[in-house]
């Protein structure tokens, strides 16, 4: 991608390593089917799993076929129609989110083997700068595309849970103004409104960044997630149960411990109704993206 002239590369490393951290979290073993497991990629992923059985992560299909879902639009919003089709649910994101307004976006190949990612903005558009995920194939996927994939807010989905995980630059931006959540959980504090009856389901969403904010990394992984599971695998959380608002200052705690003012980022957990008790990403049986 070019950015004021230079050249910038849009390869993310680090989300490598973030699914086995992650599974590592949430106790996955291949072959689990009390739970339904959807993994999008465009790599692949050798995991070995609890009981020591290590090979590649299954990638989503396309349902009645054989053909990978990639992580381009369509793919994107196909799997997470199937994956929310009842019950409660995870989803953990890592990528590209950027700030653009209206326009469209692209990617065209170079001679020397590169692809190259283009943004064309749209004359007399809104001067608005809008938060979208970056697809594989250069396309935008917006939050209200990625939020009514998911069927939230619906009658069906009352009494279930949706956690979403945004690792990516903008993330607090993405869902903006899309929903409502009230419930605010910083590493400077809590807000808490009064609470209100639940008339729907509930919506969580863990942002590794504000708007305008970089996301980065720590040890090769996305620095949130690293952060994230490492609260939620600790002999603390396991004994006692952190809340979320403790989860959230661990995290937040040591993402300011980084040395580069630039690269500052601010995480966050909101969500739709009050939390309480022990912040889990998966409490009971239900499918994983």
């Amino acid at each position: 991608m070019t950015v004021n002239g230079q050249d910038e590369t849009l390869q993310l490393n680090a989300i490598r390593n973030d699914p086995r951290i992650l599974l590592k979290a949430l106790g996955y073993a291949h072959g689990d089917e009390s739970r339904r497991w959807y993994f999008v990629m465009d790599f692949e992923v050798n995991y070995e799993d609890m009981n020591g059985v290590a090979k590649p992560l299954p990638r989503a299909v396309y349902p009645g076929t054989q053909i990978a879902v990639l992580p381009t639009g369509e793919g994107i919003r196909s799997i997470l129609r199937e994956a929310s089709a009842e019950g409660s649910g995870f989803v953990h994101f890592g990528g590209h989110c950027m700030l653009a307004t209206a326009g469209t976006s692209g990617i065209m190949d170079e001679p020397d083997e590169k692809i190259r990612y283009t943004q064309t903005q749209t004359l007399n558009g809104s001067p608005i700068k809008e938060a979208f995920i970056v697809t594989t194939d250069g396309g935008r996927l917006y939050g209200r595309e990625f939020i009514e994939s998911l069927g939230d807010g619906t009658d069906k989905r009352c009494g279930t849970t949706l956690t979403l995980s945004l690792d990516m630059c903008n993330a607090s931006a993405f869902l903006a103004g899309i929903v409502d959540m009230p419930y605010q959980y910083r590493g400077e504090g809590v807000q808490e409104p009064v609470p209100t009856t639940r008339s729907t389901n509930q919506l969580v969403v863990i942002s590794a960044s504000q708007r305008g904010q970089l996301a980065g990394t720590f040890s090769d992984c996305g620095a949130m997630t690293y952060f994230l599971t490492t609260a939620l695998i600790s002999e603390v959380h396991r004994r006692q149960g952190l809340s979320a608002a403790d989860v959230i200052r661990y995290i937040h705690d040591r993402c300011q411990s980084q040395p580069d003012e630039r690269l500052l980022q601010t995480p966050q957990i909101t969500s739709r109704y009050q939390l309480t008790g022990g912040f889990w990403l998966l409490p009971t049986r239900y499918p994983m993206l």
